[in-house]
């Protein structure tokens, strides 16, 4: 299956930088000059760029979400106990769900599922590209987040009794669409 490398370009003369890891690009970051090759990209990919002209004045962040995967495809949690939870929203199994409904689901409400065990890890989340209300509770094992600038049609976030770190409320609290 071929994939087309991922351009960027600007109209005026500046330079361009770029990350993949959802992270906001600074000067630092990788300098654009060709097509992005993201063959190595399972499932999605975040691009995020700025451009910066000969004055030093740096654009708005441009946000790209690219998905790759089939729809059909089952989807293959990070994750164990995640997996539980989004099953329980819903109403699936957890070996049942694909991509699409990844994709697809617009609310994760922890309260749902009645299992044991805890979140360790929040990585599967950028996937969800639209989800709009997060609703995690009495989650204290969670030692993984992800950015959740990544998630842009998230509306709610709720994290009710989680550990969260100075970093990751500092991060939470970046967020403008919440």
């Amino acid at each position: 299956e071929k994939v087309t490398p991922v351009p960027i370009s600007t109209d005026s003369e500046c330079d361009i930088y770029y990350t993949l890891d959802g992270t906001v690009p600074t000067v630092s970051s990788a300098k654009y000059s060709d097509p992005i090759d993201v063959s190595a990209y399972e499932s999605s990919l975040v691009v995020k760029a700025v451009a910066v002209n000969s004055e030093g004045l740096i654009s708005r962040v441009a946000t790209v979400n690219y998905n790759f995967a089939d729809p059909s495809k089952k989807y293959t949690f990070k994750d164990a106990v995640l997996g539980k939870i989004v099953a329980a929203n819903l109403g699936k199994s957890v070996k049942s769900i694909t991509f699409s409904d990844i994709m697809l689901l617009e609310e994760i409400d922890s309260s749902l599922y009645t299992g044991d065990g805890s979140v360790t890890s929040l990585a599967d989340l950028p996937n969800f590209k639209n989800l709009k209300t997060l609703y995690l509770k009495d989650q204290q094992s969670i030692t993984e987040y992800c950015d959740f600038s990544q998630l842009p049609s998230l509306e709610s976030l709720s994290l009710v009794n989680c550990s969260v770190s100075n970093a990751i409320f500092k991060s939470i609290c970046s967020i403008t669409t919440l």
